[in-house]
């Protein structure tokens, strides 16, 4: 899909390419809304910390992700950006496990505060008794074989 093509070099060269155009629109953006805060809540969009860091804009970063399976530099690459917040903090102890993991920029992050996603689900319904007009699935995300959700939309 579209993230994978931006991981081989030509997309990578597109990708660095429009950056500067891109921070400046981010920027823009900051400036006209003047945020006392900037949440962010992933670490796959680090230009949003380095223009909080630039405007002097306190940041936050949520941080949602456990990526354990990446080479150590694609670690590296997630990790470091972290840096740029006034204050990380983290999903699960998974995620802050991983992330304090990545040798040369996570130690520092073992004491980062957890705040576990606070929202319940819906009550649960019982199950239909027939399934006479098929499954139904509402789905909303990213779809991703590496977290396998792909399987539950196949198999509907």
């Amino acid at each position: 899909t579209g993230r994978k093509k931006r991981q081989r070099p030509a997309g990578l060269l597109r990708l660095a390419a429009g950056t500067p155009a891109a921070l400046a629109d981010m920027r823009a953006f900051v400036e006209a809304r003047r945020p006392d805060v900037l949440y962010v809540n992933t670490v796959t969009m680090p230009w949003w910390l380095l223009v909080a860091r630039r405007l002097r804009v306190r940041s936050v970063i949520h941080v949602h992700e456990a990526e354990a399976a990446l080479p150590a530099h694609l670690q590296l690459a997630l990790t470091a950006p972290l840096r740029l917040a006034d204050t990380v903090v983290f999903n699960s102890r998974t995620s802050r496990a991983v992330a304090a993991a990545v040798r040369g920029v996570g130690p520092g992050l073992a004491d980062a505060p957890v705040v576990l996603n606070g929202l319940t689900g819906p009550p649960a319904t019982p199950p239909r008794e027939v399934l006479d007009d098929g499954v139904r699935l509402l789905y909303v995300g990213r779809l991703s074989q590496r977290k396998g959700v792909d399987v539950a939309v196949e198999a509907c």
